[in-house]
């Protein structure tokens, strides 16, 4: 082996001084070789991470716009609900049990018609409304639950005018 580089060894100045300038050369174009490419690596994360927060700020701002309608609805159910209830605009005993008849285990459910489409007197055209109204008595399994009183139907009235005033106004 020391005999094949002897041979590879310059034995002239000029090639001793080109043998140091190649490795020289090669030294140079590896460390330049390896500037180039952290740097690259630096760029491409950096407009990843650019990226990211552009993505990050889009939804961050969907979902604000989101929440900001969700608040929106809550509210205006709210003052529906206040305000149905205040009027007690056309609540009887006999449209409750109409729209919400009572089953033999004493539990209310919407009327079929409320969500195949009918149209209510004082309400309007009410189209896929669903409604369970059970209580924790019949949910125990104690026999037919008691029926609500006045003041809960009529909640649960407001409630359903709510409902169908804010489906009237998205439509």
């Amino acid at each position: 082996m020391a005999g094949a580089w002897q041979a590879l060894r310059p034995t002239t100045l000029a090639g001793r001084i080109a043998v140091r300038l190649s490795i020289a050369i090669g030294l140079l174009l590896l460390v330049a070789s390896l500037i180039t490419a952290a740097d690259i690596r630096r760029r491409s994360i950096a407009e990843s991470l650019r990226a990211l927060d552009a993505a990050r700020s889009r939804l961050t701002l969907r979902e604000e716009a989101r929440f900001a309608r969700i608040a929106n609805v809550e509210s205006r159910v709210d003052s529906l609900f206040r305000a149905a209830l205040a009027s007690n605009r056309g609540y009887s005993d006999a449209l409750f049990d109409r729209l919400f008849p009572r089953g033999p285990d004493g539990i209310r459910r919407s009327a079929d018609d409320l969500f195949d489409g009918t149209y209510v007197d004082g309400v309007g055209p009410v189209r896929g409304f669903g409604a369970y109204l059970g209580n924790a008595a019949a949910a125990a399994g104690g026999g037919p639950a008691p029926d609500f009183d006045r003041a809960t139907k009529q909640r649960l009235f407001a409630a359903f005018l709510a409902v169908t005033s804010l489906r009237m106004i998205w439509s």
